[in-house]
């Protein structure tokens, strides 16, 4: 596989063309997270947290590594940087635990919505985590997504005290991001995705043991497909950062916002509220015109 260097990703037009291929990446990964979501939501009624977290990464790892004998990738799987793995699926354990509760209290698209804020903190630290470029218009980009934010949070006017998980996610996620973006470079992403799906496999194993909860077939079929579009969403994902700068790819993030809403929609029937409509709506202007602001870099 060949690495990428970021002093070759900043040549110009070498930097378009990752661009463009993380763009596509990071498209096809949103639809197949929203598939994985949405089977999430439709298990957690019949499991516990832990033992959904536990099982879903079990298969994901079994998966993977399926994945990479397949391929030939388990010969020559190394890891370079174990800090960097480690801390990156901190943040990924981090992320998920507080994601699947969250699908217990609140609605697909308000948990999605509200998780979406993770693009516009990837923009803000991203020019002092990564030193990627910015100008007072991708500032104040960033401004009006945490305007947004606010907006869908309406902090003292009926707040949900769990629509601060969704929140917990989207930080766990900007860290994920902007760690993952680091280590494209040396690590392959077999490397990244196995590391980070065994650590949630060992850290979910002893409180999914403690409230295990029977299986049925309808359950174990969905645990099965969220597996496979969880692989490939996740392998896009990483593949959009190890070619596209973070500041860059990040923004088409927010379609996924759409297929939530239409899935959520279609399967249980819910419509987001104007707070969460309107957040949203000001959280993907925000990621637009940090786009607008990359492409004229």
């Amino acid at each position: 596989m060949e690495i990428i260097t970021n002093q070759e990703l900043k040549a110009p037009g070498r930097r378009l063309t990752g661009n463009l291929l993380g763009i596509a990446c990071m498209l096809v990964s949103g639809v197949l997270l929203t598939s994985n979501d949405a089977f999430a939501k439709l298990i957690i009624p019949h499991l516990s947290v832990a033992q959904l977290v536990f099982i879903h990464a079990s298969l994901v790892v079994c998966l993977l590594i399926l994945m990479g004998a397949v391929r030939g990738e388990l010969r020559t799987l190394s890891v370079r940087s174990w800090p960097r793995q480690l801390v990156r699926a901190a943040c990924y354990v981090v992320g998920t635990f507080a994601f699947i509760t969250s699908l217990r209290y609140l609605t697909l698209a308000d948990t999605v919505a509200i998780a979406f804020v993770s693009p516009v903190l990837v923009a803000a630290l991203a020019p002092f985590w990564l030193g990627e470029r910015a100008r007072m218009a991708h500032w104040l980009a960033v401004s009006l997504g945490f305007a947004g934010m606010l907006i869908m949070l309406r902090p003292g006017f009926g707040m949900h005290w769990a629509m601060l998980l969704p929140l917990a996610v989207a930080v766990a996620d900007a860290f994920r991001d902007l760690i993952t973006r680091q280590m494209t470079s040396s690590e392959s992403t077999l490397s990244i995705l196995l590391v980070t799906m065994v650590m949630v496999v060992v850290t979910s194993a002893p409180f999914a043991a403690t409230n295990w909860m029977p299986l049925t077939g309808d359950v174990v079929l969905l645990l099965m497909a969220a597996a496979v579009v969880f692989v490939f969403a996740h392998y896009f994902m990483v593949e959009a950062f190890r070619h596209g700068e973070a500041v860059a790819v990040t923004p088409f993030r927010f379609l996924q916002l759409i297929w939530s809403a239409l899935a959520g929609f279609a399967i249980w029937g819910d419509v987001p509220d104007l707070w969460i409509v309107i957040g949203a709506v000001l959280t993907v202007i925000s990621g637009l015109l940090i786009l607008r602001q990359e492409a004229r870099c």
